[in-house]
């Protein structure tokens, strides 16, 4: 999609979007219009991205008109020669969804029920290591809590011992 490389035979670009604090993220991309076309979405409210984070099912958009039901999407992505996209959930372990793989073409109907399958299978492994990460990031976020937590009470048994010495 930028003007002469080769990405494949769908002129393919990808997009990983997460979930952070409740918000739409995009934590890594291929192509800088891709990067826009998702943060479009961010900013519309609306999107295949969205849809499929939201819903938890496989969106392929393959053409202007099964783009149209995002019609300020749509225009945008039309201008950005984006003719079809392909977003797949990531779903956690609980099988909520956790963020989206988005694959962007300029070619309309680009993705083929092989390509599907491929994006659910990238999407399933991205999943098991982002679920790795997570757990790991939610366990040092305990550990920097219980040790806040820690020098907070070692003040506050130090302050006590001071007003005690001072006040007998």
């Amino acid at each position: 999609m930028d003007g002469g490389h080769d990405r494949g035979p769908a002129g393919l670009v990808w997009v990983t979007s997460l979930q952070h604090g409740g918000w739409p993220v995009t934590v890594c991309v291929s192509d800088e219009r891709a990067r826009l076309a998702d943060q479009q979405q961010y900013d519309d409210g609306e999107g295949p991205c969205l849809e499929a984070m939201s819903s938890g099912v496989v969106v392929n958009a393959g053409d202007d008109d099964a783009l149209k039901r995002w019609e300020r999407y749509r225009d945008h992505v039309r201008e950005a020669g984006i003719h079809s996209i392909l977003s797949v959930p990531l779903q956690g372990v609980d099988r909520r969804s956790v963020g989206a793989l988005n694959l962007y073409s300029e070619r309309p109907n680009a993705f083929a029920v092989a390509d599907v399958h491929r994006a659910e299978s990238c999407a399933r492994d991205a999943t098991r290591g982002l679920a790795l990460w997570l757990r790991t990031a939610s366990e040092a976020e305990v550990y920097e809590g219980v040790e806040r937590a820690v020098i907070t009470r070692a003040l506050v048994e130090q302050a006590m011992g001071t007003l005690m010495a001072q006040h007998r």
